[in-house]
């Protein structure tokens, strides 16, 4: 759907480069400029190997079907030629601190008065302008700032991280809703935007119903586990031999789930009956539903929840998952060919179909496969091209 949408990415990581991913998914033509010598920080993320390469899973997942090519930013003739190359470029996204981009000569007001068109996108830990603007970021930091970790956890005991990156994945996905959104625009009125996405802002937008919860009623949230805290029942419970999480999340399917732990009169219990009284004591609902599902294994309430329509499913660990038959009749693991060829990596897959086509990821490139290919279109000698994609480590940092 982007066949012939060209994407400049200067961003590392996990954020810029999910953003770009997804669009390498959708067709477009995605160069990711890279340091000299050490690339992407996520080619170094190295866990085992395939075929007797060391493979990063990060940089393989976040990476495949995209060009590489390699310029040294803190090199002026480098600046230059990422600006020559953005005179060609639909999208340039990056993940640089407020004000880099300006001392670098690539912001969105020097870039946009050469190419119009294009549409500029950056990627922020906190945004572009208040206190904490020109803070370094990362998911961690964000999940902390942006009040997620505060509520991760069971009650009393520390906080803990969503292991998924959610705050740079959430930000990745806000930097492609903005610059799809760019492009259709750009088709009425003929000049390209600038959008500006932050991780903060991305969790505070997956926290969106708990700030106005505390908006709306003054109470602050504190760590919940596994619980929901406007409906219940809705969390994990103890099986036999694990955790199964039941989701009895309107009045109709609690009596069905009470029926089917053989409780009825739970259902009909004046502190349960109806939702905001089972929401109100929780803590003794969950008591009581915990001493029910301990008596079965996890397979037993899975089968005796579906036969009665409520929602339950077990709590799968991540080898279970791979294995699932759901999965793979879904088609969402896939494969991306390893920087050498010789080798496949198995990745996630892009989560939704056009047309009922899943689609299949590009290659993964080697650092600087592509930067004399790139930057010969533009008209630079070989001679050019090995003086400013070589990285210059006299030259201070930016």
């Amino acid at each position: 759907m982007l066949e012939g949408i060209r994407v400049v990415d200067v961003s590392r990581v996990i954020a810029g480069p999910f953003a770009t991913r997804i669009l390498a998914d959708l067709g477009a033509e995605v160069i990711k400029v890279e340091q000299p010598g050490s690339g992407d920080e996520t080619r170094g993320w190295v866990r085992g190997s395939i075929g007797g390469e060391p493979t990063s899973p990060a940089f393989a997942t976040f990476n495949p079907g995209k060009k590489s090519i390699t310029l040294d930013l803190k090199h002026p003739p480098a600046r230059d030629a990422l600006v020559r190359l953005t005179e060609s470029a639909d999208v340039f996204i990056h993940n640089f601190r407020p004000g880099v981009t300006e001392r670098l000569g690539i912001d969105a007001d020097t870039l946009r008065k050469r190419n119009p068109r294009l549409v500029y996108c950056g990627i922020s830990g906190f945004g572009e302008s208040g206190p904490l603007a020109g803070r370094p970021g990362n998911d961690a930091i964000a999940q902390a700032y942006g009040g997620l970790m505060g509520m991760l956890g069971e009650p009393g005991r520390p906080p803990v991280r969503c292991v998924a990156p959610v705050g740079d994945l959430n930000a990745g996905y806000n930097a492609v809703v903005g610059v799809l959104g760019a492009l259709l625009g750009r088709e009425r009125s003929g000049t390209g935007a600038t959008i500006s996405t932050s991780l903060y802002e991305s969790v505070m937008g997956m926290m969106g119903h708990y700030l106005t919860d505390y908006l709306t009623t003054g109470e602050a949230v504190g760590r919940l586990g596994s619980r929901n805290r406007f409906a219940q029942p809705n969390q994990a419970f103890p099986t036999a031999d694990g955790y199964v999480v039941v989701s009895a999340v309107n009045d109709a399917m609690w009596r069905r789930a009470a029926t089917a732990m053989d409780a009825p009169e739970l259902a009909v219990d004046p502190r349960f009956a109806a939702q905001p009284d089972r929401v109100a004591n929780q803590d003794e609902l969950t008591r009581l539903m915990g001493g029910i599902t301990r008596r079965h294994p996890s397979a037993h309430w899975v089968e005796t929840f579906d036969r009665a329509d409520v929602l339950c499913a077990p709590i799968q660990s991540i080898d279970a998952v791979v294995a699932d038959e759901q999965a793979r009749e879904l088609g969402i693991l896939t494969e991306t060919e390893a920087e050498t060829g010789r080798t496949r990596i198995p990745i996630v897959a892009r989560q939704f179909r056009v047309n009922g086509d899943r689609g299949r990821p590009g290659r993964l490139s080697t650092l600087g496969e592509h930067t004399a290919q790139v930057l010969g279109e533009l008209g630079y000698s070989a001679d050019e091209i090995d003086q400013i994609s070589v990285e210059t480590p006299h030259l201070s940092s930016t």
